[in-house]
């Protein structure tokens, strides 16, 4: 009888270690697919920053070219 106790006892211990491991596993590769998201996105916002700056400095200048037309006016 005692024998079967130990013998629950140490399955039950090798399925909390392997529901462990588990778990750990499927954490890690969740992380990494967040990360790589993350980076995804990150160089996405990265080119659409770019893009306004380039439409800023393209309104200055419309708006400096409408000054000097006012200005000669």
């Amino acid at each position: 009888m005692e024998a079967n106790i130990w013998i629950a006892l140490g399955v039950q211990t090798i399925g909390l270690g392997l529901g462990a491991i588990k778990i750990f596993t499927d954490f890690k590769i969740k992380l990494r697919e967040h990360d790589l998201r993350l980076k995804t996105l990150e160089k996405k916002e990265e080119g659409t920053a770019d893009q306004f700056k380039e439409i800023m400095q393209a309104l200055n200048e419309i708006k400096l070219e409408l000054k000097d037309k006012a200005d000669r006016i």
